[in-house]
């Protein structure tokens, strides 16, 4: 079996590991961001999710770089990282959240103004001309919701697992959502807190590193 060197976040050197540790850390996103990996054969160094293919993409530490300095860029990180695995910080999760509540105020506004629209046109032409801008603003809605609910969920949901994992939870705490009263405050409670620090069984912690 093969015996690889790896980089953490490109500083350093660790090895010589063998190649079923080095899948297995990958897998469980236990590598900082920017790590490299080497082995013997390779003409260079490379990022150890190219040199492991299937591995999830290291996720950027928060602060650093601008990654979650806007909601933009927490909502663009998540729409990239879409897994189960690994933890999320409450920086990400957050600033993620946001980044869809501006996606659907966008949307909102979309349609309010394609309503606003339809009326200004209904007081003028005849009413083949006003059936065609109904179904063209209708069709252009379509479109638009079509593209952001499914994208909104897929990236939504795995980010709520990781920030229950950042806390030391398990995933499927979510479904205390469907108990009345007392399930979607609790669950708002856990994903309000702070990063368990060091290593838990979901992965390292981006915030509070061991």
């Amino acid at each position: 079996m093969k015996q690889f060197y790896i980089s953490p976040g490109g500083a350093g050197r660790q090895g010589p590991l063998e190649e079923e540790t080095v899948r297995k850390s990958c897998a469980e996103g236990a590598f900082p961001p920017g790590t490299l990996a080497w082995t013997e054969g390779m003409d260079d160094w490379l990022p150890v999710e190219e040199v492991f293919p299937g591995c999830p993409r290291p996720f950027p530490v928060p602060g650093r770089n601008g990654a979650y300095g806007n909601p933009f860029a927490a909502l663009k990180s998540a729409c990239r990282h879409i897994t189960f695995q690994g933890r999320a910080p409450r920086a990400e999760f957050w600033m993620a959240m946001a980044g869809f509540a501006c996606l659907f105020a966008g949307l909102l506004a979309c349609l309010f103004g394609l309503f606003f629209l339809f009326g200004i046109c209904m007081m003028c032409g005849d009413m083949e001309e006003r059936a065609a801008i109904l179904a063209a603003s209708a069709a252009v809605l379509y479109i638009l919701l079509k593209m952001a609910v499914p994208l909104a969920f897929l990236a939504a949901l795995p980010l709520v697992f990781r920030r229950l994992h950042d806390t030391g939870r398990s995933g499927w705490r979510l479904l205390w959502l469907f108990f009345p009263l007392l399930g979607p405050f609790l669950l708002l409670m856990f994903l309000c807190e702070d990063s368990r620090a060091g290593t838990n069984k979901y992965g390292p912690s981006a915030k509070y590193p061991d």
